[in-house]
């Protein structure tokens, strides 16, 4: 009985061993965990500053973002209000009244031109209106209500704010040790060492009530030590991170469902009209929420994101991830047609 035992013991021993090695070999071989990792290059290297109340914010300049390599490059322009440009002849929009859309990457128009994006699409069909890109690559929802209290602060209430939402927002707050452990990455990689002091805002309720608060992004989740370069703790590191954002994100959909309400609030008493779109499916109890409270909605009915495939919609195979210049036509087109549906005239 002790020799098979023992021998059970070696077996299992060597089941062990070989599985290590099977997961070494395929992690070198870039064959374990995401099947696609972003090499981004910006230059200059200005594009973000730092913000005591939102985190980060675009920077003013002309800059070329890369993808992936060199050969997969576009321009980046940012006007002297931060915006990313809606028109090649800023001049001309003047003092008109203003549809603003806020957002993340989508919305700032990651990897396609300034000309691609939707907001630019849009200027161009309004030309009697000053259509302002308020997207800001890493944005959730708390950092555009955060961004949309600036705008107005700073004199620029719009007629109409569009919201442009998708659940990947649920997790882009501190709380989220994958997000988080992302985002020191980034700041690390490409960033010099203020970023590594900044704040990163994110809300918490109590009731209805919002509370913000802040975390310094040195005290964010990291990538544990080794993970780089050894597939066992990559593996457990990547687990236990999940283990856990699945344990809070039910927590995390309901703030975000607050924290759309709060927004929706916030511009009915500025005498904004708020929309609230859709980037992704299954958006359906923040847009009931909204719905039911008499907020407008909207579903762009495009799926970008297809486990890292190739579909009309993305910009693969350098950044499968992001919107292409076929969807920003088709988010303007349904934003549009919405407006008109709606009767939301910007006078």
């Amino acid at each position: 009985m002790k020799k098979k035992f023992i021998l059970l013991l070696k077996i299992g021993a060597l089941c062990v061993m070989l599985a290590f090695i099977a997961a070494e070999l395929l992690f070198q071989l870039n064959l374990l965990g995401p099947r696609h990792k972003y090499h981004l290059t910006v230059t200059p290297h200005t594009l973000f500053k730092v913000d005591s109340l939102v985190g980060w914010k675009l920077n003013t300049g002309k800059y070329q973002l890369c993808v992936w390599n060199s050969n997969n490059c576009v321009n980046v322009t940012v006007d002297s209000l931060g915006n990313r440009i809606t028109s090649l002849d800023d001049s001309s929009i003047g003092k008109r009244p203003a549809l603003q859309v806020y957002g993340c990457s989508f919305t700032f128009g990651f990897s396609v031109a300034d000309t691609a994006t939707q907001c630019f699409k849009l200027q161009q069909k309004l030309p009697t209106v000053k259509v302002e890109n308020k997207g800001v690559p890493g944005y959730g929802l708390a950092q555009m209500y955060l961004l949309l209290q600036q705008t107005l602060a700073a004199g620029d209430t719009p007629a109409i704010a569009v919201f442009n939402y998708g659940t990947f927002h649920d997790m882009r707050t501190p709380l989220n040790k994958n997000w988080s452990a992302r985002t020191v990455r980034a700041i690390t990689e490409g960033y010099n060492a203020r970023f590594r002091t900044m704040n990163y805002p994110y809300l918490e309720f109590e009731g209805d009530s919002a509370e913000l608060r802040f975390s310094k992004v040195q005290d964010l989740a990291k990538d544990w030590p080794g993970s780089e370069k050894i597939a066992l703790v990559k593996l457990m590191n990547v687990a236990t991170y999940a283990l856990h954002d699945r344990w809070i994100m039910p927590h995390l959909h309901q703030v975000t469902v607050k924290t759309a309400l709060e927004i929706a609030r916030y511009c009915k008493l500025n005498h904004i009209t708020p929309v609230f779109a859709s980037l992704t499916p299954g958006n359906n109890e923040v847009f009931d929420s909204l719905a039911a409270h008499g907020y407008y909605t909207l579903d762009y009915g495009i799926t970008v994101w297809d486990h890292y495939k190739a579909n009309a919609y993305n910009c693969a195979p350098q950044d499968p991830e992001h919107p292409n210049g076929n969807a920003h036509s088709v988010y303007a087109q349904k934003l549009l047609e919405f407006m008109k549906q709606k009767d939301l005239a910007i006078r």
